[in-house]
């Protein structure tokens, strides 16, 4: 049976001015189990005048109709069916489609949680460009009789759908329904009065069965991923009993999940160069900075990784723009790449860098596993990404947060005191080799134009550090003016190899493109004062 036959009597009994909600719930079940592998293309008109009078029920407390709602929302989320070739870039299937995203975006904002994640969720499903037919990877079109020969010029599915999702005003909502929700919270920890966070011991609720495993016998404590055991009438760290933030965070669950979905789904939207502008205009750095602020008691947390992310595919898609993008036709124009929509602009500011310092000294103390040091390290590369703007230079120093990376840039070798144990920075595991190439880098970017952050680090312990691992091979009988000039080629090409090392450092991120590219250009409008 089609599916205008099945909405046509659901709609009908919608508009008939009837209290008939146990036929109208049985019919929206019978729907969604019909069409569970997504909708047509030419039943969208239908399925939005669904979701709208849908959503007027649970409006007008209804509560019966939410879990029909979240089913309903659910099918909104498969890939949409065609029924013949391309029709998803007819005017037809690109109308009933945006309307479907407008639709979808509204429950991002109604007070029903369960339904506020499902939307979150298929529009994050939407925003990946899930395709049953056709693949996001650029390909060929197989022509009769000729085999793949034939350059697909349409647009990748994914490319497609988050176009739509910007046209229909979603990532502007999504970005407004995080700080709508950011906005409401307590903070999980208070903080003292010197500013930092307050520890509390963990004391699993009686009869919960939740308890610190034992050590398996004979394992290294660092890599099962414990602590040692301290004092069981001490104030100990969260972090240190902290199987899941879930456990010990005084967030409620369901608030949990939302922000979670919220965040999800601006990860993928800033995938988009063109999305990734939108949120950062929409005031999108703002919200993740405050969402990692309440996060700071536990630096474990998962949902700290898809803030991360979110900052560093913003930060990508800004300097990308900034070195090769086109130039600016206009002064609105220009304003926007320097300015609104300039994700190292608006992280330039002490805000934001505060909470990063927090943030990545509280991964160096307590991260010990590996995933907490790659996470360490991705929050060292958005640093990095964000000291491309001079504006910045002078709140890494004002901070703290230069003091912090010359402490741990020159720790091991000079052997002084930290509140992190070694093993968590100065191990020769690949993370905490790449924590010191990382270090560098950014110390060579902060020195180059900022005289007060030259004089901070030639004042610290790093040259030293960077001597120690200059090797000069004094061969004995040589001459003085040999011997010195061997020393000087050696330090100069020591000192030479480490800048290029420190500004060629390169990682893939999570948009899939390299990022930490040598010093940023400033473009063409730099002479106009907007760099």
């Amino acid at each position: 049976m089609m599916m205008d036959d099945r909405v046509g009597p659901l709609l009908e009994t919608f508009t008939s001015g009837l209290n008939l909600h146990d036929r109208q719930i049985a019919l929206l079940r019978r729907v969604c189990v019909a069409c569970e592998g997504g909708f047509r293309y030419r039943e969208l008109d239908n399925v939005v005048t669904l979701l709208d009078l849908v959503y007027s029920r649970v409006a007008d407390g209804v509560a019966q109709f939410e879990k029909p709602l979240c089913d309903l929302i659910v099918v909104c989320g498969r890939p949409i069916v065609r029924e013949k070739a391309n029709e998803e870039l007819l005017s037809a299937g690109l109308s009933g489609f945006e309307a479907l995203l407008g639709s979808l975006g509204k429950m991002l904002h109604m007070p029903f949680p369960a339904a506020q994640v499902q939307a979150a969720l298929a529009l994050q499903e939407i925003a990946q460009g899930k395709d049953t037919l056709r693949s996001n990877d650029p390909g060929t079109v197989r022509v009769l009789g000729a085999g793949d020969v034939k350059q697909d010029l349409r647009p990748a599915p994914r490319e497609l759908n988050n176009a739509l999702l910007l046209k229909a005003g979603v990532v502007e909502g999504a970005v407004s329904a995080l700080k709508e929700h950011i906005s409401t919270m307590p903070p999980l920890v208070p903080l003292a009065k010197d500013g930092m966070i307050t520890t509390v011991p963990f004391r699993p609720p009686s009869g919960s069965g939740a308890e610190r495993p034992p050590i398996p016998p004979g394992g290294d404590e660092y890599d099962a991923g414990y602590d040692s055991d301290p004092d069981a009438n001490a104030p100990v760290d969260l972090a240190s009993y902290t199987l899941s933030a879930a456990l010990v965070s005084p967030m409620p669950a369901n608030l949990r999940e939302l922000l979670r979905s919220l965040a999800s789904l601006l990860r993928d939207l800033s995938t988009s160069a063109r999305n990734a502008a939108i949120v950062v205009k929409a005031d999108g750095m703002a919200a993740v900075v405050d969402l990692l602020e309440l996060l700071l008691p536990e630096p474990r947390d998962p949902l700290i990784n898809i803030c991360v992310e979110v900052l560093w595919n913003c930060l990508e898609h800004t300097q990308t723009t900034l070195e090769v993008g086109p130039s600016a036709l206009s002064r609105t124009q220009l304003i926007d790449r320097r300015r609104k929509c300039n994700a190292m602009y608006a992280l330039a500011a002490e805000r934001p860098l505060t909470i990063l310092k927090s943030l990545l000294e509280a991964l160096i103390v307590t991260g010990h596993r590996t995933k907490d040091k790659e996470l360490r390290n991705e929050v060292l590369i958005v640093a990095s990404l964000i000291a491309r703007h001079k504006k910045s230079h002078g709140f890494f120093r004002t901070t703290g947060l230069l003091e912090l990376l010359l402490t741990y840039a020159t720790a091991a070798e000079t052997d002084t005191p930290t509140p992190a144990d070694p093993h968590n920075f100065a191990s020769v595991l690949a993370p905490d080799l790449e924590l010191k190439r990382i270090l560098w880098a950014l110390l060579s970017d902060l020195s180059k134009s900022d005289a007060d952050n030259m004089e901070t680090i030639m004042g610290s312990e790093l040259i030293e550090t960077l001597l120690m691992y200059l090797s000069v091979d004094l061969q004995p009988g040589s001459g003085e003016g040999e011997d010195e000039q061997g020393a000087g080629a050696g330090v100069e090409g020591y000192l030479m190899e480490t800048d290029q090392m420190a500004t060629g450092v390169a990682a893939v991120g999570p948009a899939g493109m390299e990022a930490v590219s040598p010093g940023m250009t400033e473009g063409d409008a730099a002479d106009a004062g907007f760099a």
